[in-house]
């Protein structure tokens, strides 16, 4: 599997190659660009597609932070 190096190490991973980076299975990864989850973070150049990693650890923090209705899982009440 090759990555896309943009000076930052490999900041620009395949499908399978960001699944081990995260951990997760392959069909996790599909799953999540089938559903749009990844739209804003993949590229593609001709038939390859790629995915900024860091990308992808943004929106993956931003969306656990979120509980159901997208609304904070956290109580900021004082």
């Amino acid at each position: 599997d090759r990555s896309v190096s943009r000076g930052l190490g490999d900041v620009y991973k395949r499908q399978k190659s960001l699944a081990a980076t995260l951990k997760v299975s392959l069909s996790t990864v599909s799953r999540w660009k089938a559903k749009g989850l990844l739209d804003t973070v993949t590229f593609q150049d001709g038939k390859s597609v790629f995915f900024d990693v860091y990308g992808v650890l943004e929106l993956l923090r931003v969306s656990n932070q979120k509980g159901k209705y997208n609304q904070s899982k956290y109580n900021n009440k004082n």
